[in-house]
């Protein structure tokens, strides 16, 4: 009988298990399995002695050497590589994105790092031998009048095999890795981002409603722990409907954050609306107000949107329990039928 309680503690976990593991997105790690390795060969130009990323003062006319070595570190299989150049980008998530996405080239930028390889492509692939170690190099030629600000991108190396490499643009997994590229000017300096808010829309996914809030850098600076303190009123009021507030957020040059204001779990009625934004870095505030509107069928395509996600969310649940319920059953029969059975 202890046997059968042992058991039956163990068949409850495993299915307690089972739940939590089916509820829990996955997360990669970005190394593991990859059976390759990547690091920087840094030249004379390099301004800090660092192990992590390419850092240069762009003088002009300087000719400015990205140099990584890929090691396969795999005995037995031969890989192929994908190496590109990559423009940095803010994420939704408000932090600065090294990786490729499918995101346009934005069009507030003088130059982005790819602008700067004359006389090879920026994507090259090779393929190496079991053990194999090959060095590939961009040479990047700034301007004669030089850049401004600070150009931010990326080496970007992704083991693709027999994998179509375009159709995973934008998929960061455990068979990519990176090595970061800051490019500043020797010019005069551009200090402050210049931020504007160019759209709000109200939006959804997951089974959440958001405001869309598309926030613009249109300088050529990064900068980093930002403080955002968002309200939402109606348009001429001053009554705050929505507030929220977040904090440790990054904006890369010359590039978008959509970022989210929740509905705190409703949508907002049709009407004429305004967005207030507060971002603070540092010791400068930079203040932000939008006019929106919400109409009515805008309003109706979210609604029947949160509707489809919430019952997805629904059957999945439904299915979880009688699948645990069905689990549950059959070990418990199994262990009444092993009782009942005449001992040999």
């Amino acid at each position: 009988m202890v046997k059968s309680k042992k058991l039956l503690a163990l068949v409850l976990g495993l299915v307690t298990i089972f739940i939590v593991g089916m509820t829990t997105k996955p997360v990669a790690a970005q190394t593991s399995g990859s059976e390759f390795t990547i690091s920087p060969v840094f030249s004379e130009e390099q301004n800090t002695k660092t192990d992590d990323y390419f850092s240069y003062t762009a003088q002009p006319q300087a000719v400015l050497p990205l140099g990584i070595t890929i090691q396969n570190l795999s005995k037995t299989n031969t890989h192929k590589f994908e190496i590109r150049l990559v423009t940095a980008t803010t994420s939704d998530q408000g932090k600065i994105n090294y990786s490729p996405t499918k995101k346009k080239r934005d069009a507030s930028a003088q130059t982005v790092l790819t602008d700067l390889v004359k006389d090879s492509a920026t994507i090259k692939t090779i393929t190496l031998k079991p053990g194999a170690t090959q060095k590939v190099t961009y040479e990047l030629t700034i301007p004669e009048d030089g850049i401004q600000g600070t150009v931010l991108g990326s080496v970007f190396v992704h083991r693709v095999d027999n994998e179509n490499s375009q159709a995973n643009i934008g998929i960061v997994n455990e068979f990519s890795m990176l090595v970061p590229v800051i490019l500043k000017s020797a010019n005069a300096p551009v200090t402050l981002p210049k931020l504007n808010i160019e759209r709000v829309a109200l939006d959804s996914t997951g089974g959440s409603a958001y405001l869309k809030t598309t926030i613009h850098n249109q300088a050529p600076v990064m900068f980093g722990k930002i403080k955002l303190v968002a309200a939402v009123t109606k348009r001429g009021q001053t009554k705050k409907l929505l507030t929220q507030t977040n904090e440790n957020y990054e904006m890369a040059p010359n590039s978008i954050l959509d970022y989210h204001v929740a509905t705190t779990g409703k949508t907002l009625a049709p009407g004429k609306y305004t967005m207030h934004l507060k971002m603070s870095s540092g010791s400068h505030d930079f203040k932000m107000t939008k006019d929106f509107t919400i109409k009515a069928n805008q309003r109706q395509s979210v609604e029947k949107t949160l509707q489809e996600d919430n019952r997805t969310r629904s059957r999945r649940w439904l299915w979880l329990i009688i699948g645990a319920l069905i689990l549950i059953i059959a070990t418990l029969t199994w262990l009444l039928l092993r009782k009942r059975a005449p001992k040999q």
